[in-house]
C-alpha cells in the first residue's frame, strides 16, 4: 500500500532519536492493531529495527535505517487498524534496565561480603 505521508520525514520533524522512536513504538502499537497476526509482522520489523540499534560499529549510520524498519514496519503491518483516542503510554525500557543494573550490582555486593 501506499502512505500518506513520509515516516522518515515525520521521524525528523519529531525530533527524538531513531531509538527513542522505537522503544514509544514498542510501547504503544499494539493499542492499535486489530489482527494478531498483523501484531506478529509488526514485532518482527520492531525486532530488526532493536538489532540495528544495538550494533556499535557503524551505529551513526544505521540509526536511519532502524528509524525507517520500525516506522514502515509498524506502518504496512497494520492491516485491521483499530481507531480511537487511546493515551500513549512512556517506555519502561529505560527502568526495566535500570534496575536489572542495580539488581546486578547489589549480587555483587551481596557476594563479596559473605567471603
Amino acid at each position: 500500500g501506499e502512505l500518506a505521508f513520509v515516516p522518515e520525514e515525520s521521524l525528523q520533524q519529531a525530533q527524538i532519536g531513531e531509538g527513542i522512536f522505537t522503544d514509544f513504538l514498542h510501547a504503544n502499537y499494539l493499542n492499535f492493531f486489530g489482527d494478531v497476526a498483523d501484531v506478529a509482522d509488526a514485532a518482527a520489523h520492531l525486532s530488526d529495527s532493536e538489532l540495528l540499534l544495538s550494533k556499535w560499529e557503524g551505529r551513526d549510520a544505521l540509526q536511519g535505517y532502524a528509524g525507517s524498519v520500525s516506522s514502515r514496519g509498524v506502518l504496512f503491518a497494520n492491516h485491521s487498524v483499530v481507531s480511537g483516542f487511546t493515551a500513549l503510554r512512556k517506555p519502561t525500557r529505560w527502568q526495566d534496565e535500570a534496575s536489572v543494573r542495580r539488581e546486578r550490582v547489589m549480587e555483587q555486593l551481596g557476594g563479596r561480603g559473605g567471603a
